[in-house]
């Protein structure tokens, strides 16, 4: 404002009001609010960090679990888990699964694609299956011509006279079975072979020791220097040794008719992992981050058999040690090169005691070998099972988990299957009868290992097979501990498809109660492997023809001995809002600053000078019309941009808070943030979902803190949209600031909130912009919002100002004067009973005021200098006079003006 003070002057004429002194009680009320109304404005940063909403919640969200074999594994993290380790889901889409058929598909079955790059011990390497021949080449009938010779007599190997030969396969092969294909893959040639696992005398810088490895690499290993300068190519070219080798093994399989499917074992269990869903973050990646691993000791699934590099590794540990007299290193590699192979598996596979401490290792008699042909006393056997690759596994649905079921009533659904498997709907069964002594699942007719009458719980599961090392008859019994956690279903015991058995015992006081007199026991063949059912019970795996292995029951009788880590990760949004609210902070102290400054300033002007004609009726005047003025109006009108900056995200901040719009994980329908780990981590959990919420209005009214919040909303959009000539003389009374606030603030923000929160629930729900930051989608819709209002707010003006004027608010129309009109505008808002019908020119001083264009020189009090005065541009003001009624109904009800040009 211009400090020129000079010209409040005049005298009081006859039409001039005067205003009761300021000390009277009804002036001192008035100016009492005026100064609580200021202080309270004052106050606007301790009321933005009351009414403030600070998130302190971490961004992310940690979780660990111990794991059980029945442990639910959801959807989501094995998808994740099996892609990354190169295996084939097999699980319906959604559906869940349970640690236990993880396990299997990762340490047993051979489903993995992505290995090769784990093939790095030197011995006893997981990821080297057993042998099933030497050369990427099948070159098995040079072994089976050299044999020849031993036909008669056998093979003298070490102390023993071996006549069993294990052919070389020509069909069936894997990558990892393969011995050349495996040294490819570990970079290993023959000169760094012979004394990699077992140190011998041999130098292979010496020219004759070198001569024997050129020999030996050209009989056993014919391929490998070429494979082994693909092998530094592809690294060379890739730079990623995990590619490179992966890439590397698929072409073996490919240009050698290998499978490339293996073990995906324990590196690839327990690899880390991370998966994205949502918007795109600040930080370029999508804000919803799940990571995820599995972290222990996984029990190996035993499986008995000779590694691939074993028997070639023999023939230069046999050349290097026991070299015969009068033999060359080159005559025997010539001698041992081809045939051995097969002669040492024969060795190692022979149970008749000839193979010593060996017996077992690969037991002929079991089913590691069949039996082909004999020439002489060399019989000749051909391999079977060297791994097994997994059928596609089907799964029981979640509804055949028994969560609902009791110990007895488990026990109940369990004897209901078993009876009718056995006597099919001929005979009724009684419910609640403890029918079965024991369940014995039996494997290669090894029915005397069952317990009979030992058996102490038809529950438990007995199971009898023959172990594969020692090759005798044998029971595992496994107490049932999964209390009522199991799968019931008629198809986990493949009664038809298979070609095991199982032996039932009946109760001895239960038995003739199902009209079968003298029944004690009662076998049914062809069901599914033993293990297989066990599988089905323990995971849902319906059986297939898997052959599962012995020690199954083993460690799933005890702890898995891995824990389960995930965090959850929801992106940058509370991070945002905690940024809002600083800087609705920081907006709301700029705006208590200016309000300082104007308030001093207003006040300033309006003291009269001493010498000042009239200087106490004027001061008294000006003070008068200066509490009928709202301070923050004066200031919003002054600092329209930079407030409407600030304004803009305060009501951002509310309608985000208000609304609960927002992104996060939940699992079951509730905030993983708000859960525990016992909550969150149980057997049927759900997959966790990451999604964006609209949110929806709620909670406007009660409690006090969100009223108030509304009401600071509903000001600030009121003030935003419509502050400036529209309203003016709108906020000078209570009762007209509350009808402002109610129509042309808090019922286009609620309005405007429905209508946003209606559009971004459409598009969540269509799944439109996804990649688009939620907050920010939210924000654009604020500000075309506001835009739009900003455009329609003289149409809002009209249409309000019919339910002002039944409310008793009208609008009072001014003289068309250039100066009145850019001060003021066409018209000020007033009281009914201040109302004049017809134009005026002139304006109560507490509207000029809250004008930014009004500076207090244009103020005209009198007419004693008029003829004196003129403002800055030389002009002297257009006087418009006022009646006598006029000026009597003013002075009647103590009313203030002013007259400006």
């Amino acid at each position: 404002m211009t400090e020129r003070s000079s010209s409040i002057t005049g005298s009081a004429s006859s039409w001039l009001p005067v205003t009761p002194d300021w000390r009277t009680s009804y002036a001192f009320v008035r100016w009492s609010s005026f100064v609580l109304s200021v202080l309270w404005n004052l106050s606007s940063p301790l009321k933005s960090w009351l009414l403030s909403r600070y998130g302190f919640d971490s961004s992310e969200v940690s979780l660990s679990e111990g794991l059980q074999w029945i442990t639910s594994i959801d959807y989501g993290i094995a998808k994740q888990l099996y892609a990354d380790a190169g295996v084939e889901l097999d699980l319906p889409d959604g559906q869940s699964t349970r640690f236990l058929n993880v396990y299997l598909d990762f340490m047993f079955f051979r489903k993995s694609t992505s290995w090769a790059h784990l093939v790095n011990h030197h011995h006893d390497d997981f990821y080297e299956g057993r042998y099933c021949r030497s050369t990427l080449v099948y070159r098995g009938d040079r072994a089976e011509a050299q044999l020849a010779k031993w036909r008669n007599t056998g093979v003298e190997f070490w102390t023993w006279t071996i006549t069993d030969f294990v052919r070389d396969e020509e069909h069936g092969c894997a990558v990892h079975e393969v011995a050349e294909a495996v040294l490819c893959l570990k970079g290993i040639n023959a000169s760094d072979f012979i004394n990699l696992d077992y140190k011998t005398a041999l130098d292979p810088h010496d020219p004759e020791v070198h001569a024997m490895l050129v020999r030996y690499q050209e009989l056993v290993l014919p391929d490998l220097n070429s494979c082994l300068a693909r092998r530094a190519s592809l690294l060379s070219a890739m730079g990623d040794a995990k590619l490179a080798l992966q890439r590397l093994a698929a072409e073996i399989a490919a240009n050698y008719t290998l499978d490339l499917r293996n073990r995906a074992g324990e590196a690839n269990l327990f690899l880390d992992h991370s998966t994205e869903y949502g918007f795109v973050d600040i930080n370029g990646h999508l804000s919803g981050q799940r990571h995820f691993k599995l972290a222990g000791t996984a029990a190996e699934v035993r499986s008995p058999g000779i590694e691939p590099l074993a028997p070639i590794r023999e023939i230069l540990y046999i050349c290097s040690t026991i070299l015969p007299v009068n033999m060359t290193l080159l005559e025997c590699i010539d001698r041992w090169a081809v045939v051995l192979p097969g002669i040492y598996m024969g060795w190692a596979g022979n149970d008749d005691g000839s193979g010593a401490t060996n017996a077992g290792w690969y037991p002929i008699s079991g089913d590691a070998f069949q039996f082909a042909s004999s020439e002489g006393i060399i019989r000749k056997y051909n391999q079977l099972n060297r791994g097994k690759v997994a059928h596609n596994a089907s799964y029981l649905p979640l509804s055949a988990i028994t969560s609902d079921l009791t110990q007895s009533a488990y026990r109940d659904e369990v004897d209901r299957i078993m009876f009718q498997a056995i006597f099919g709907d001929q005979i009724e069964w009684s419910k609640g009868d403890e029918l079965m002594k024991e369940r014995c699942y039996v494997r290669d007719a090894c029915f005397d290992a069952c317990l009979g009458e030992n058996a102490t719980n038809g529950l438990d599961f007995t199971f009898a097979y023959r172990d594969p090392f020692s090759n005798q008859c044998t029971s595992k019994v496994l107490s049932y501990t999964m209390n009522n956690r199991g799968y019931v279903s008629r198809e986990c015991y493949g009664i038809g498809k298979g070609n095991s058995s199982i032996r039932f015992m009946f109760n001895q006081n239960k038995y003739n109660q199902i009209h079968v007199p003298g029944l004690k026991t009662y076998v049914v063949n062809d069901t599914a492997d033993p293990f297989e059912i066990f599988a089905c019970i323990m995971g849902g795996r319906i059986p297939s023809g898997e052959r599962l292995p012995e020690n199954l029951p083993d460690f799933v009788d005890t702890r898995t001995n891995m824990i389960f880590l995930q965090s959850f990760e929801r992106g940058s949004e509370q991070i945002f809002l905690n940024f809002y609210e600083l800087l609705t902070l920081l907006g709301c102290t700029i705006f208590a600053c200016w309000v300082a400054k104007v308030s001093v300033s207003i006040i300033r002007h309006t003291s009269m000078r001493a010498d000042a004609p009239n200087a106490k009726q004027l001061s008294a005047q000006l003070r008068y019309s200066l509490t009928r003025t709202s301070v923050a109006i004066i200031v919003w009108d002054r600092g329209l941009l930079l407030l409407r900056c600030f304004g803009f995200v305060s009501l951002v901040t509310w309608y985000l808070h208000a609304t609960g719009t927002s992104c996060s994980w939940s699992v079951n329908g509730q905030d993983i943030w708000q859960l525990n780990s016992t909550d969150f981590l149980t057997t049927d959990t759900q997959e966790p979902l990451y999604s964006c919420q609209p949110g929806a209005l709620h909670d406007f009214f009660w409690p006090f803190k969100a009223a108030a919040r509304l009401q600071a909303a509903s000001y600030t959009l009121f003030i935003m949209v419509f502050n400036g000539r529209l309203i003016r003389g709108l906020t000078r009374t209570a009762y007209g600031f509350s009808l402002a606030l109610v129509f042309l603030g808090a019922l286009p923000l609620l309005v405007t909130a429905v209508i946003i929160t209606e559009i971004n629930r459409a598009r969540l729900t269509a799944g439109v912009m996804e990649s688009v930051h939620n907050q920010l989608f939210v924000t654009l819709l604020w500000a075309f919002s506001l835009l739009s209002l900003w455009l329609l707010r003289r149409h809002l003006i009209d249409w309000v100002s019919v339910p002002f004027r039944r409310l008793g608010i009208r609008r009072q129309l001014l003289l068309p004067q250039r100066g009145l009109q850019r001060i003021i505008g066409s018209y000020y808002f007033v009281h009914s009973s201040e109302f004049i019908s017809h134009a005026i020119g002139f304006v109560p001083l507490s509207v000029c005021f809250e004008s930014r264009e009004f500076e207090f020189h244009y103020i005209i009090l009198g007419t004693r200098e008029y003829n004196d005065f003129k403002d800055r541009a030389g002009r002297k003001p257009s006087l418009q006079k006022m009646n006598t009624p006029v000026t009597e109904r003013l002075l009647e009800q103590q009313t203030e003006y002013c007259v400006v040009f």
